[in-house]
């Protein structure tokens, strides 16, 4: 990362002012994170709500099942795309913290990125991403069922 200012242009805090932002870069970086728990939490939440409908209206409302899928099923996409926005949201941080580090005396974010081989080797280090988008997939197809059972239930 290339410094705005160099030491001698920016005076005596330079050092200070640059770990101060590292620091709060560093925090701002674990909110998103906290968000990102968070939004996760809402999205089951609902889901849950949603399923719990189902059980009361499976063998009254046809129309019922097949909204509740339909609204389901869209706020599985929701979810599954912002997860991957958090994630970009995150590496985009995690790399500027990287930079940041390379005006510090010690890196320890690269470094313990490097000890887990950069997210290549899956032995090391499996991605949260990976594990989170699979729970709006399972979610989608579930509604995808749920919406077929309504509609073979309909017809019979």
């Amino acid at each position: 990362m290339k410094a705005n200012y160099t030491e001698d242009d920016y005076g005596p805090n330079y050092k200070n002012h640059i770990l101060e932002q590292y620091k709060l870069y560093v925090e701002m970086a674990d909110r998103i994170s906290h968000r990102r728990v968070t939004t996760n939490t809402f999205f089951i939440s609902i889901n849950t709500f949603l399923i719990t409908i189902t059980t009361f209206f499976r063998d009254n409302s046809y129309l019922i099942l097949c909204m509740v899928s339909l609204i389901g099923f869209i706020l599985a996409l929701v979810w599954y795309d912002l997860i991957n926005s958090y994630k970009r949201l995150n590496s985009g941080k995690y790399r500027v913290i990287h930079e940041l580090e390379e005006l510090l005396p010690v890196a320890p974010y690269k470094e313990e990125w490097n000890k887990l081989g950069r997210g290549k080797n899956k032995k090391l280090y499996y991605p949260v991403s990976y594990l989170e988008a699979i729970l709006p997939a399972m979610v989608s197809i579930l509604y995808v069922i749920l919406l077929i059972y309504a509609m073979v239930e309909n017809c019979l």
